[in-house]
């Protein structure tokens, strides 16, 4: 019986025309296989009339070439269905539930501006553009605020890297809240942010292009992650993807490192089912063993029991097997491994025949991830967890299959085994292809680094510091393979570092030491200045951005050294994200390879919110730390397992705020953001923040704490940062006009928050009819008298019709929203502009700001230019050395006076 109360919205953007090689392959399939499934009886089993897919082809069929469906043409074609559904339900007297569950899906480009809220860009996309998008966390969260389903699935098959400077865009309703307690959940996203997915073809689709992450999730439920009653349920899914994911990348893929090797599972209510009577999938297998044991029985051992199949080995034994965790064994030869898809195992590593044990006897497994800030996830066949991840694992285990994953950074290696006696592999597993960390800082045989690059860590070590002063010093590099004829010659372009006046400190550029690449050697150059302690700032060019800030804060008798990194993997392919590494020494403090890998691999969980901290981790960077940056980010990765554990002593973190504050001073940004979480309330800062602070999380307790004390965080300060650029662990933003760009659109995802078919606006109302007719919606007026009148953005001019039907436009949307005799909107609504603050991350000052300014006249819409292939934001074609390269026209001059603040 089909599932009537079920329905599905389907968007799959694949065109792009703005984009430099924006267009995607796969988002057109990946759309019509998913609605396959959607229909399939033995899958979502849900009525035709019940789904709705909108795609690229939609639109493109009728206007070839043009830049639609921009995000208008979505509400109306899509959004709306289910907005519709609603209020009929609601015009019945039933509320405005729809039905039991609704299928989210969409593929595309897209971006993530904070961790966990993800949107998709819309064809009208350029670079620097602030508002084409649909925020489906937005969507997904009106729709469960208003109680329109009792159970919800959110897939996005889309990167979480472009655009991050971007708004996304609310829901164009007035938020209703039912107060019902929202229902079951399934909630992935293909990729982290900001990292990126991929698309490939695919021989066993004839070659069409897929997501993998869509490949993943349709193999999961067409029975990969069926479990043994022939259920695919949230639980089994998620083991899926999270097991399965990292094993249909490539090898270049899992060398990329802005490729997100993990999909980023939101929620996973176990109890959710999403297929019944499923067959579970099998996969063949190639078994390639050597001529020794030919002829002889083997035995594979499968599944939770473990139960074993006897077969007669060849030189090629092919096998169907299940999805899951395997050993074989045949003569002295016995080897775990894993299936996730068709593959190839060559058999070869040794051991004894399995012995099953009579009764039930618990073996002990005796693991270590061989460094203290690797982890090992040890997980039994059905891949629930056995025991807490951590850095060395010891523990009494039934016989069985398990697997332990031995996670270093972003990269995994898997080691599966049966466990029939005592376990204890040793460094035969932790040594074994345990892949390196890749690092700004050049050290010699570290992964992107070159031999003679890693001069400069001891280069920058040997400058003296001022015993009473401060130092600061900025290393940029460029790496590319090598025997490849190509490089990143000059990688120093555009970095600077200001002084919190606005003054030049240095220009790497001009007075840096350069050593410029060509051929195969890559450019690198270092700068040294002596400062005053206190706050500066770093600017540098960010690929789609323009020039990028960060806070460098400096302290007493310390070096505060920042390391970039430009890379490149192909001679064609754009740059991989700028990476940087942030460390303080002082004169002659060594700074050691073993110690610069721990604090990378720390910096990776703190990006990630994941929690690593073991005991002797937990010492090394909460009691003795070398490094203030390692005390610092100890302490918030402290916070983290608090955040997950209550039984985690955050009285721990007072002895780390008081050692930092004794080091740096009292006012350190970083430093004291953590003291607002002391456990003794004497240690918590009570004065005002006046630098942003260098790690991101240290902003949002600065933002929470402004939420109790709206004094904490200033309008000035909130200003600066405004346009933060997602690049964890670190806090940034962009400069220049994008920042203004950005706060003009954080207006217009305020007024469209507050915008509903039920609110009156002084006059007539302003629905989703008149939402698809204009594109922002913005005030004219500076924002609480202190901040700047939102921008003229260079995009916005005429549209298609011209100044014509543009001044058309102007006086209807003025009709519209200030009728004669208007001019004032009602005041904002708390609710609504509470909700949005805990969505954008404002602080008290900010929203105050906005809510005034939406409550005074408000500026007419007008287009943005579309008649521009590629619309001029803020960034400018540097040097045609780097394709796609760009970056901000410089807004200050060399010793200029000006102050951005």
């Amino acid at each position: 019986m089909a599932n009537v109360d079920h329905y599905a919205l389907v968007v799959a953007l694949s065109h792009y025309p703005n984009l430099v090689n924006g267009g995607l392959r796969g988002p057109q399939n990946d759309a019509a296989a998913f609605v396959d499934w959607l229909k399939s009886p033995s899958g979502g089993n849900i009525p035709p009339a019940n789904i709705k897919c909108v795609t690229s082809a939609d639109f493109v069929n009728k206007e070839p070439g043009d830049d639609i469906p921009w995000p208008e043409h979505l509400n109306k074609a899509a959004f709306k269905w289910i907005y519709d559904m609603a209020c009929a339900s609601r015009n019945a007297g039933r509320g405005f539930r729809v039905g039991k569950r609704i299928y989210f899906y969409l593929s595309g480009h897209g971006f993530a501006s904070a961790d966990r809220n993800g949107c998709l860009l819309t064809a009208n996309t350029s670079e620097g553009r602030a508002d084409t998008n649909i925020g489906i966390s937005n969507w997904l969260n009106w729709w469960r605020n208003a109680a329109c389903f009792d159970e919800y699935v959110l897939l996005l098959d889309a990167c979480m890297n472009r655009l991050v400077t971007a708004v996304p865009r609310p829901a164009p309703y007035k938020l209703i809240n039912s107060y019902e307690t929202p229902g079951e959940c399934f909630l992935a996203y293909a990729a982290k942010a900001p990292k990126k997915t991929v698309e490939r073809s695919l021989p066993t689709e004839n070659g069409k292009f897929h997501g993998v992450f869509t490949w993943c999730l349709l193999e999961g439920l067409t029975g990969a992650a069926a479990n043994s009653s022939n259920l695919v349920t949230g639980k089994t899914l998620q083991n899926w993807l999270v097991n399965s994911m990292y094993h249909w990348f490539t090898d270049s893929d899992r060398d990329d490192i802005d490729v997100s090797l993990e999909p980023d599972i939101l929620t996973a209510d176990q109890t959710l089912v999403l297929a019944t009577n499923v067959k579970p999938k099998t996969y063949s297998v190639e078994l390639i063993f050597p001529d020794e044991v030919v002829g002889r029985t083997l035995r594979v051992w499968s599944g939770p029991g473990p139960q074993f199949v006897s077969e007669t080995a060849e030189k090629t034994t092919r096998l169907d097997l299940h999805v899951g965790l395997h050993v074989v064994d045949c003569g002295d030869l016995r080897q775990g491994f894993e299936v996730v898809g068709p593959q190839r195992v060559n058999v070869s590593q040794r051991g004894s025949p399995v012995l099953v044990p009579s009764g039930r006897p618990l073996f002990h497994v005796t693991l270590s991830a061989g460094d203290t800030a690797n982890q090992i996830i040890l997980q039994d066949a059905n891949f629930d967890p056995v025991v807490a991840p951590g850095g060395h694992v010891e523990v009494d285990l039934p016989f069985g299959l398990y697997r332990s994953r031995f996670r270093v950074g972003r990269r995994f290696v898997d080691d599966v085994f049966l466990l029939d006696g005592d376990y204890a592999p040793g460094a035969s597993v932790t040594a074994r292809d345990l892949p390196g960390i890749a690092s700004a800082v050049p050290f010699n045989g570290a992964p992107r680094s070159h031999e003679r690059q890693s001069v400069l860590v001891g280069e920058v070590q040997n400058n003296a510091v001022p015993a009473d002063g401060s130092q600061i010093a900025v290393v940029a590099r460029g790496w590319t393979p090598k025997d490849t004829g190509y490089s990143i010659a000059n990688p120093w372009k555009g970095i600077r570092v200001l002084g919190a006046n606005g003054k030049v400190v240095g220009d790497i550029g001009r007075s840096g030491v350069k050593t410029l690449g060509e051929g195969d050697f890559d450019g690198s150059a270092h700068l040294t200045a002596n400062v005053a302690p206190g706050a500066y700032f770093l600017r540098y060019p960010y690929p789609q951005i323009g020039i990028v800030e960060v806070s460098l804060v400096t302290a007493r008798g310390w070096r505060t050294e920042v390391y970039l990194l430009r890379s490149r993997t192909s001679s064609e392919g754009p740059e991989t994200l700028p990476r940087r590494t942030i460390i303080m020494r002082r004169q002659n403090q060594p700074w050691r390879h073993e110690q610069n890998d721990r604090l990378e691999k720390a910096l990776f969980a703190l990006a990630y919110g994941r929690a690593i901290l073991n005991r002797e981790l937990s010492d090394l960077l909460l009691h003795k730390f070398d490094s203030p940056i390692e005390g610092i980010v100890g302490a918030h990765l402290l916070l983290i397992e608090h955040a997950r554990r209550a039984d985690v002593d955050l009285s721990q973190l007072d002895p780390v705020v008081i050692n930092l504050r004794s080091l740096l001073g009292g006012d350190h940004p970083d430093v004291e953001a953590l003291s607002l979480m002391c456990a003794n309330e004497d240690l918590r800062r009570r004065r005002p923040f006046d630098t942003p602070p260098m790690f991101e999380r240290s902003w949002r307790l600065m933002v929470e704490a402004s939420r109790k004390d709206p004094k904490m965080v200033s309008l000035r300060l909130w200003k600066r940062v405004a346009a933060q650029v997602v690049m964890p662990p670190y806090f940034g933003w962009s400069t220049a006009e994008t920042r203004a760009h950005y706060r003009d659109a954080l207006i217009e995802a305020a007024t469209d928050a507050h915008t509903s078919p039920d609110r009156s606006v002084g006059g007539p109302s302003l629905g989703l009819k008149d939402i698809g007719d204009r594109e922002t919606l913005a005030s004219n007026v500076p924002l609480d008298g202190e901040l700047d009148a939102p921008a003229a953005h260079p995009m916005r001019g005429p549209d298609r019709g011209g100044s014509e039907r543009d001044s058309a436009n102007l006086e209807r949307l003025s009709g519209i929203i200030r009728p004669p005799g208007s001019q004032t909107q009602p005041p904002p609504d708390p609710e609504v502009m509470h909700s949005f603050a805990e969505a954008y991350r404002l602080p008290p000052a900010a929203v105050r700001s906005i809510s005034r300014s939406m409550s005074q006249s408000m500026r007419p819409a007008i287009k943005y230019n579309e008649g521009s292939a590629n619309p001029k934001v803020a960034v400018d074609k540097i040097d045609q050395e780097y394709p796609g390269e760009t970056h901000a026209q410089d807004e200050l001059a060399v010793n200029s006076d000006f102050d951005e603040h």
